[in-house]
């Protein structure tokens, strides 16, 4: 059984008195990690999930054959934190120990860092960001963006943790090999973000890539009118910086390719209208549209 049992000094003629006390426990058991993966730095904060943990200084983590254990802080009963040590790429079995002597491997059937029956916590390869495509996106958000670099995990996005920070908002990032994945813009004041990626969802990269969010009004349209067969060559003219691939729509009309029009504007193509009229122009890109503050008459 477990509990607190004295502790008896006793020779061949007989017990000594004894007032020491020593406690017997079940066998630490773990059913999961989390996060179940990080960098092979260590560093990374890992709560240690199971049932029966008793908080003592003498708890221990030990990751697989690490040349020495770690501190465990108790949470709760069923909750400890160890920050994992340096460590060789690859899983490797968690060892939990309540007198920081005696280790056992935890076992578990849950499926959440657990391997071949015992619960087991992946070192990766440290990621980092080198470049980002486009360097710049809308402000209003929704713009692909691929970030280069290296030590992306197609495991951390099948778990769930692949993600990427921009600014203060974090989105789910989409792996493309690894030197690359893919996250969406978030929605933004114009300006430069910085671009962070995560594998565990807890350590992120600190390269200090920027992402600049531009938007863009339209102010002026020359000529301000066409008619409606379409065609007419329009000077389009915005205020901010204007992305790279973007298209006119003039009204409800199917949108054209612009072309350069000089600083800050652009050249479109005016699509055909079945009526006559006042309608908008807006400025758009393969990603989203732009606010439009322009006009344009049809004959």
């Amino acid at each position: 059984v477990s509990g607190w049992v004295g502790v008896q000094l006793s020779s061949f003629y007989g017990g000594l008195s004894s007032g020491g006390s020593f406690y017997y426990h079940a066998e630490l058991r773990a059913s999961g990690v989390a996060p179940p993966l990080g960098p092979e730095r260590g560093g990374t904060r890992v709560s240690v999930l199971g049932a029966g943990f008793k908080d003592a200084y003498t708890l221990r983590c030990r990751f697989d054959n690490a040349s020495s254990a770690v501190l465990a802080r108790y949470v709760d009963a069923s909750q400890l934190e160890c920050a994992s040590p340096i460590h060789s790429l690859g899983p490797k079995a968690v060892r939990l120990s309540m007198n920081a002597q005696q280790y056992a491997s935890s076992s578990s059937s849950s499926s959440s860092g657990v391997a071949g029956g015992a619960v087991r916590y992946t070192y990766l390869a440290s990621a980092s960001v080198s470049a980002l495509s486009p360097s710049r996106a809308l402000a209003e958000g929704g713009t692909p963006v691929t970030v280069h670099g290296g030590g992306f995990s197609s495991s951390s996005e099948a778990l769930g943790y692949l993600l990427c920070r921009l600014g203060g908002a974090v989105r789910r990032a989409r792996w493309a090999g690894a030197g690359a994945l893919v996250c969406n813009s978030t929605r933004g004041r114009a300006g430069a973000v910085r671009v962070e990626v995560s594998n565990n969802a807890r350590e992120y990269t600190s390269d200090a890539a920027r992402l600049q969010l531009v938007t863009v009004r339209v102010v002026d349209v020359q000529p301000w009118s066409g008619p409606q067969r379409g065609g007419t060559v329009v000077r389009v003219r915005g205020v901010g910086a204007l992305p790279g691939g973007l298209r006119c729509g003039f009204g409800e009309g199917a949108s054209s390719a612009a072309w350069s029009g000089g600083a800050s504007a652009v050249r479109c193509s005016a699509s055909a209208s079945a009526v006559s009229g006042w309608v908008g122009v807006q400025l758009s890109s393969f990603y989203g549209g732009l606010s439009s503050g322009g006009s344009f008459y049809y004959h």
